[in-house]
């Protein structure tokens, strides 16, 4: 599951892992006209998702894929938090700041290149009881340790 904007790395991406057989449901508040009508955008299921719906369509998925924006270099985008906190598994790119957030492999799926990304992909949904122990590992981490009030006081001495 992904629920995001769509630039074109990122429809490559999921264009690529529809192709191997990764099955994706695809929420998103519409496509840029550069998007044709590829795989991805035929994965699409519904609109953009926010608050409760969004916690709940992050719950129900098997994983929840976090493909971040180019310019993210070596920093971690909101996804994986909030993912966490919403209770779900997520597969993200790994960046260096990944594991001072999350313990990767017990909190976290995080991935290098496509053959990893698909790898993964493959192993959650299929490995019994392994999205269930990410999810609640994750979960139990980010209510304690990442919440906006945490965060913003962690941002806030980083800056400082």
């Amino acid at each position: 599951m992904i629920a995001d904007n769509m630039y074109p790395s990122r429809a490559r991406q999921l264009d690529r892992l529809i192709a191997k057989g990764i099955p994706l449901r695809q929420h998103s508040g519409g496509f840029p006209r550069w998007v044709s009508e590829t795989a991805i955008r035929a994965a699409s299921i519904g609109g953009y998702v926010a608050r409760e719906r969004k916690a709940r369509v992050f719950r129900s998925a098997a994983r929840v894929l976090n493909i971040m924006p180019p310019a993210e270099i070596s920093g971690v985008n909101a996804r994986p938090l909030e993912t966490a906190g919403c209770g779900a598994a997520v597969i993200t790119e790994f960046r260096p700041a990944v594991p001072e957030l999350s313990a990767i492999g017990k909190e976290v799926s995080a991935v290098h290149d496509f053959d990893d990304l698909l790898e993964q992909a493959a192993k959650l949904p299929s490995e019994r009881g392994l999205t269930a122990r990410l999810s609640a590992t994750a979960a139990r981490r980010a209510h304690r340790d990442h919440t906006y009030d945490l965060r913003v006081t962690t941002i806030q001495a980083k800056l400082s």
